[in-house]
């Protein structure tokens, strides 16, 4: 059905491809429902039935999630393909969470192991606040420097309450002296500082924090994965058909490549399409770079598929 609709939403944009798919699915005989052409049919209308506004305010979270995690590994230089140990997403509600099978979308989606919803950031940021000069000073005048003295020197506490209503309504008031002022985000500076062996992302409001230990194992599967990528890139540029089935030779001077292909060797020839994978320099093997240490690889198309 979902591929039926497409084809016809299709129809008046990309005549021959929206055509091809209706008849590939199988309606080419003319009946009620089922006409020769897509080009027959009536172009879809809306069913409200099928809205789940549910389901859309958790895929629009797990899609805020993975652009805030993509995020944070770009502050701490960490490839896609190196694996993390866990990502924690600050929430209001912990019981507000994502069903398990969208989780683990997630957790494929970003690279980590485990994903932990938690409603208190205490032990994983520390925020600071300041004025942006330029901004307030016109506005508040003389009362500048008491201003900023106050930003700068309140408690954590008051500190996340100021940064929260920030994050959520875009403007804060705060109480200086018995008398109120109120800021927006045009006004105040946020800096946060996570917690060391953490990066930290934001995405439309949504706030993650990586875990960045990388573990021994944790960091030949990363290599493991580098290798797969370069295996895959090698196939590319052989013209191998996604079936094409090859064996691989692949040998390092570095323990830490030997040990990662030991030890995921299964993960690198099934990825790959392999039927053989030895540890061994071929007499055509080309030196690759993986992560700043040399391999060598050889990839042949198994004939014997």
């Amino acid at each position: 059905e979902v591929l039926t609709t497409l084809s016809k939403l299709m129809a008046p944009f990309t005549p021959d491809l929206s055509e091809e798919i209706y008849q590939n699915l199988g309606y080419n005989h003319d009946s009620d429902n089922n006409l020769a052409s897509v080009h027959m049919q009536l172009f879809p209308s809306s069913n409200k039935a099928y809205v789940n506004k549910s389901l859309e305010e958790k895929m629009a979270l797990a899609l805020a999630i993975t652009n805030a995690a993509r995020t944070a590994r770009a502050t701490a230089g960490i490839k896609a393909r190196q694996p993390l140990p866990e990502i924690m997403v600050l929430v209001e509600n912990e019981a507000a969470v994502l069903p398990k099978g969208l989780v683990e979308v997630i957790k494929k989606e970003i690279n980590v192991k485990k994903l932990t919803f938690t409603s208190d950031d205490g032990s994983l940021v520390e925020y600071r606040v300041q004025p942006l000069l330029k901004v307030l000073a016109p506005k508040v005048k003389g009362s500048i420097t008491k201003i900023k003295n106050h930003l700068e020197n309140m408690s954590t506490t008051e500190t996340k309450r100021m940064v929260k209503s920030i994050n959520q309504t875009g403007n804060v008031e705060v109480e200086i002296d018995e008398e109120v002022w109120k800021f927006d985000s045009t006004e105040i500076l946020v800096h946060s500082d996570p917690s060391e062996g953490y990066t930290m992302g934001t995405f439309k409001k949504v706030e993650v924090f990586l875990n960045t230990s990388i573990t021994e194992e944790l960091r030949l599967e990363g290599l493991a994965r580098g290798i797969v990528r370069h295996i895959q890139e090698t196939r590319k540029s052989l013209n191998l058909d996604y079936l094409d089935r090859i064996n691989l030779f692949v040998f390092s001077e570095d323990e830490q490549i030997v040990s990662a292909i030991k030890k995921h060797g299964d993960y690198i020839k099934s990825e790959t399409q392999s039927n053989s994978l030895d540890i061994e320099i071929h007499k055509e093997s080309v030196t690759r770079v993986i992560d700043g240490f040399d391999v060598k690889l050889f990839v042949t198309k198994n004939n014997k598929n």
